[in-house]
């Protein structure tokens, strides 16, 4: 029950992290040589380097060898809104979206620690505005 409650919880600050950009956050939670979590607006993301496998929810998202580059793409929305999202690129596939936040500084920390955990480079796009 309690699992239940806690991703109920999870969805709800993810959705309200959505839209109110100002709340979303990225943030380390735990971080070694061999594992990194990282919280995106209380949803878990675990990078993981003995099954070479980043998951949420317990679920795969993407293996280490199919990722192309971590991106974080800044994006303007006019009068002073602006956000930062951090994305795995999965070349051919998809982009699979890590978390957002609007701050810079802890988009390009959470980049770095999973660049460093993955070995993958990182790159930072210029989005487009709402």
């Amino acid at each position: 029950m309690a699992t239940f409650l806690q991703t109920v919880a999870d969805i709800l600050i993810g959705a309200a992290g959505s839209v109110f950009v100002a709340l979303a956050w990225i943030r380390i939670e735990a971080q070694s040589t061999d594992r990194l979590i990282l919280s995106a607006n209380g949803r878990l993301i675990v990078a993981d380097t003995g099954g070479r496998m980043i998951s949420s929810y317990g679920k795969p998202i993407a293996h280490f060898d199919a990722i192309g580059t971590i991106d974080i793409k800044h994006v303007a929305a006019g009068k002073g809104r602006e956000w930062w999202v951090v994305s795995l690129r999965v070349p051919g596939q998809r982009t699979v979206r890590i978390g957002k936040t609007a701050n810079d500084v802890q988009a390009s920390i959470a980049a770095a620690a999973l660049s460093t955990i993955t070995g993958k480079r990182v790159r930072v796009l210029q989005g487009g505005g709402l």
